[in-house]
């Protein structure tokens, strides 16, 4: 287990302290009021979820993860599902799930199950033939506590079987009720993108995407890319010059470069220092002034 996931379990941990019992809120029988809730969900021929429990980051149900993923539904575990995020992006995903879980304690208000908020975030999953695809999990509050936190959250997946091709991991709040978006999940979202900085990177720096050591690029690659995106017309030649570099120094550190990416981000082909570093500032992993 890696630091990166070592610490995202902890504040897991922190957060499921906060939650207390989601079956009273589910009257009687509350496994079997559950279970027809989500044989409502079966009825859609090509449809993939999973049930979690935030408590101990259990899933109490899954379906349709065998006709996605190529697992059966009785052994997917939250374990197996990260190991399906592209290993680039898990670190991204990690800081975004804490960021999402410590946001909702500011709107618990609004967290109901009638006409809930949903949290969309398109990942890069590696789907059963082996291939990695764009698929957006579209997560909604499923049961309470008696105090009203969130204790069960439904994920479903949705892939319109769009091929991974270096998309950036993108993430929005939208609203289940009459509009798509208004001044609640707006606010949701500002507040995420609040917590994502100070709370989680500021605090947990290797899981935030400005975390160069995960990339395993090195300064003076960094700078050749760096150029490349604010100089895209150049020459090789001119690049050389500009940076204090040889001609062929540049092709050495443009192939280690092609190399890492490539290893990083298959089946996505980045063809020249241009396309690469019009990704990697996608993911804000170039620095934005001009010295490293």
């Amino acid at each position: 287990m890696n630091p990166s996931r070592e610490k995202f379990i902890k504040g897991l941990k922190n957060h499921a302290e906060k939650i207390g019992d989601w079956r009273n809120t589910f009257g009687n029988e509350p496994e079997l009021e559950i279970r027809k809730k989500l044989e409502q969900l079966k009825n859609h021929p090509d449809v993939c979820f999973s049930l979690v429990d935030l408590r101990n980051m259990t899933m109490l149900s899954n379906h349709g993860t065998k006709r996605l993923f190529g697992i059966n539904e009785e052994g997917f575990s939250m374990t197996q599902f990260i190991d399906l995020i592209h290993p680039a992006f898990r670190w991204v995903y990690f800081a975004k799930a804490l960021a999402v879980l410590e946001g909702i304690d500011q709107f618990k208000a609004f967290v109901n199950l009638g006409a809930p908020y949903a949290y969309n975030i398109f990942l890069n999953l590696r789907l059963k033939d082996g291939i990695y695809y764009r698929v957006r999990q579209h997560s909604i509050p499923f049961g309470l506590d008696e105090d009203g936190n969130m204790a069960l959250q439904l994920n479903i997946y949705y892939s319109g079987y769009e091929p991974y091709i270096s998309q950036p991991m993108a993430s929005f709040f939208s609203y289940s009720g009459a509009e798509f978006s208004n001044h609640f999940t707006q606010a949701m979202e500002q507040a995420h993108r609040a917590i994502l900085q100070k709370e989680i990177f500021e605090k947990i720096p290797e899981l935030s995407p400005k975390y160069k050591k995960g990339w395993n690029l090195k300064d003076n690659e960094l700078n050749l890319l760096q150029y490349y995106r604010d100089h895209p017309d150049a020459q090789r030649k001119d690049v050389a010059k500009e940076l204090g570099y040889k001609v062929h120094y540049c092709n050495e550190l443009w192939g280690k470069i092609k190399d890492k990416m490539h290893a990083l981000f298959a089946p996505a082909y980045f063809g020249t220092p241009v396309a690469a570093a019009r990704f990697l500032d996608q993911m804000d992993i170039l620095p934005k002034h001009p010295n490293l």
